[in-house]
């Protein structure tokens, strides 16, 4: 028996197919493109489906099996972004992306209307161009599109539609909508009633790895599977990599990506009056406090292209580990993403690999402001002794140092950077009825591999460099008021 993993990312579709102990039997991946148009930033609904199609086969056929040994599937996807459907899950219009700001407009109504503060403390989330401001750009500014779509869903919901013909979505790419009730897990009726928008058009709500249908006849034999291949109801990407890497109460996670989430599980739903610490739902019983930092692999990519383009991130990693902690006084602030990342300390001693060992370090610092930020909402945030790291951040030995020694915890590596993967295939094998605890989850997913324990030799250094990093973020932003970076 296999089991399969669908992750559909902002710019490329991962495919994984695992026996039943775990093991990665095949993998393929097809990457694609954000469309900037003059309306904003979009991206093809028929090229998802058909990448997925394409990375799924070309995964079975790496794992040298019969398609039709394959049980069951699961997906996890990007949030947010939202597509318009008729009945038969073929897209209207192109998916408006998470990245799009053309619906901050309608998020500042619905912020007024319901109250930010408000807002931030059911739906886990501040104002933004999010699902439903989108769906509600589109019912003001192209009332007959609106009319036509039968669904408006998110890349998961998407994908589950044309596989199975159901439209259902998770709690955790629900929280990422701006009208879920992240303590009822419920649609908020009273935001749709007051704007006009039907509720009939967004999709049912079901935990991740609840069976949401059989495979569509056509979908099985276009793909050589079986008629009863089971899809499940997958989970945001994000959640599904906490998931596969064993989040729990007293195991926080990190995605070291392009960008980077620190997760923390908790066992109630967290509000936070200051808006520091977004919380979303998980299952039906456990929330997630996530604090991100919008430019984490971004930043080190940047410097790369920009000052050492072809080089290798393996030989960067060279450079900076002969710099040293500290990298000879120089600290980043990685607020790129905003247009307020910056250097200070500069001197004619600087050296290339001082460069690339700042950001990394800046990188850490800004994730430590995170675990700090969750401390401070949330006491019991403090029995989360080990993070676990995935991502293509994670590879490097020489950054999950650093992050050992900046945030004085144990650090450990996991079996594949690509956990969203594994995170959607336990989804798979919990609509099977496999998984049903925790420790059959972690046993699939393979645990830690690697721990890289903190050394008081660098832990005391990166104490001093954390300080300087703080004051430069006062600096930078005036007063500190940089929520997306841990407050």
């Amino acid at each position: 028996m296999y089991l399969a993993g669908i992750d559909l990312g902002t710019t490329g579709c991962k495919s994984m197919v695992f026996d039943h102990n775990g093991a990665i039997a095949g993998s393929a991946y097809i990457e694609y493109d954000l469309m900037f148009t003059p309306r904003g930033v979009e991206q093809d609904g028929e090229l998802w489906w058909n990448h997925t199609k394409d990375a799924l086969r070309e995964a079975v056929r790496a794992a040298g099996i019969d398609g039709r040994e394959l049980a069951a599937l699961g997906i996890s996807s990007q949030g947010i972004a939202s597509v318009p459907v008729d009945g038969d899950g073929r897209p209207l219009a192109p998916a408006i992306s998470w990245y799009d700001t053309r619906a901050d407009g309608e998020a500042a109504e619905l912020a007024a209307f319901y109250g930010g503060q408000r807002l931030f403390e059911i739906t886990g989330r501040h104002p933004g161009s999010l699902f439903f401001p989108q769906v509600l750009f589109i019912k003001r500014r192209q009332p007959e599109l609106y009319e036509k779509t039968s669904y408006f869903l998110m890349a998961h919901d998407y994908l589950c539609f044309r596989l199975c013909g159901e439209a259902l979505t998770d709690y955790t790419l629900a929280s990422g909508t701006l009208c879920f009730d992240t303590a009822r897990h419920e649609w908020i009726k009273e935001i749709f009633d007051h704007f006009g928008v039907d509720l009939s058009k967004f999709p049912r709500l079901k935990p991740f790895g609840e069976r949401a249908g059989r495979i569509l006849p056509e979908v099985a034999r276009e793909l050589g599977l079986a008629g009863d291949t089971v899809v499940a109801v997958g989970m945001q990407d994000q959640k599904a990599a906490a998931l596969a890497a064993g989040i729990a109460p007293g195991i926080r996670t990190l995605s070291l990506g392009t960008a980077s989430a620190v997760s923390l599980l908790t066992g109630e739903r967290i509000r936070d009056p200051s808006g520091r610490a977004p919380c979303h739902a998980f299952d039906g019983g456990s929330w997630i406090l996530e604090n991100t930092v919008g430019a984490s692999g971004a930043a080190l990519k940047w410097l790369r292209n920009t000052l050492f383009p072809g080089v290798p991130y393996p030989a960067l990693d060279e450079m900076a580990a002969s710099s040293g902690a500290g990298a000879g006084g120089l600290v980043f602030y990685p607020g790129l993403d905003r247009g307020k990342g910056c250097f200070s300390g500069i001197s004619l001693n600087t050296g290339a690999g001082d460069m690339v060992r700042a950001v990394q370090e800046g990188v850490a610092c800004a994730i430590r402001r995170c675990v700090e930020t969750q401390r401070d909402v949330y006491p019991q945030a403090e029995t989360a002794r080990e993070l676990r790291v995935f991502g293509g951040g994670a590879a490097s030995g020489l950054w999950r140092r650093i992050l050992a020694d900046c945030l004085r915890l144990p650090v450990a590596a996991l079996k594949t950077p690509e956990m969203a993967n594994v995170g959607a295939a336990i989804c798979a094998g919990m609509a099977l009825g496999l998984f049903a605890s925790g420790e059959e989850r972690r046993r699939f997913a393979g645990g830690a591999l690697e721990v890289t324990e903190p050394q008081e030799t660098g832990a005391a250094i990166y104490d001093g460099v954390y300080a300087v990093y703080r004051a430069l973020q006062e600096a930078v932003l005036q007063k500190g008021n940089d929520q997306g970076l841990g407050g």
